[in-house]
């Protein structure tokens, strides 16, 4: 796993990019080395999706929800992006890179995107422990992988 501090080129879906302003956001990527079956993982964005919405939860009561299949959305706006790109060898999966992007405490997005982006606290007006957040992220995260490998 790779945190970064701020993110200026970050990839989003369709072509766009992802920025971040330095230390307001979450922006990480995993490398994942699953070896197995495509149908198992077939999912996995939708899993990181809802272990993102139960991380969230434990630091802060929202109600969030996914934009089918890799945002995340809070009040109608995006504060969450989740990209997953994977190599296999036949039908098995050998690795997949997967990078989140989740808007904490960043108030002020690019103009371009000012109408449909958000953050935890231009929601609820205060500052969130983004180490809270990428803990309960991975604690959440590990279960849900490991009890679909073992499937």
């Amino acid at each position: 796993m790779v945190i970064a501090n701020n993110q200026n080129n970050g990839k989003g879906t369709n072509g766009r990019k992802w920025k971040t302003r330095l230390g307001d956001n979450l922006t990480f990527s995993m490398l994942l080395i699953p070896n197995c079956k495509i149908e198992k993982i077939n999912e996995l964005t939708v899993i990181l999706a809802k272990a993102v919405i139960r991380a969230i939860n434990k630091v802060c009561e929202c109600r969030l929800e996914i934009k089918y299949p890799n945002d995340i959305m809070l009040n109608n706006k995006k504060m969450c992006g989740i990209l997953t790109e994977s190599t296999t060898k036949g039908e098995v999966v050998k690795k997949i890179i997967i990078g989140i992007g989740i808007n904490v405490n960043q108030v002020k997005f690019d103009k371009e995107i000012e109408e449909i982006a958000t953050s935890l606290k231009k929601e609820f007006g205060k500052n969130f422990s983004k180490e809270k957040i990428i803990s309960n992220f991975f604690n959440e995260f590990e279960k849900d992988y490991l009890n679909i490998l073992k499937e």
